[in-house]
C-alpha cells in the first residue's frame, strides 16, 4: 500500500487535474490483488498436493 500511495502522489504531480488519493479505492485494489495472488498460489499447490512425492519424482 505504501508503494501505491507513492505512485499515486507521483501520478498526481504528473496530472495535476486528476485526484489519485482516494483511500478506499487504494485499499480495495490492494485487497483485490492480494486475493488474486492467493488464488494463483493456492490452485497449483492444491493440485500438486493430490499426488504423492514419489510419483511426482518418478514422472520427472
Amino acid at each position: 500500500m505504501l508503494g501505491a500511495v507513492g505512485i499515486a502522489r507521483l501520478l498526481g504531480t504528473a496530472w495535476p487535474g486528476m485526484q489519485f488519493d482516494n483511500g478506499p479505492v487504494i485499499a480495495g485494489a490492494t485487497a483485490f490483488l492480494i486475493t488474486i495472488a492467493l488464488v494463483a498460489c493456492y490452485v497449483p499447490a492444491r493440485n500438486a498436493s493430490r499426488i504423492s512425492a514419489v510419483n511426482a519424482l518418478r514422472l520427472e
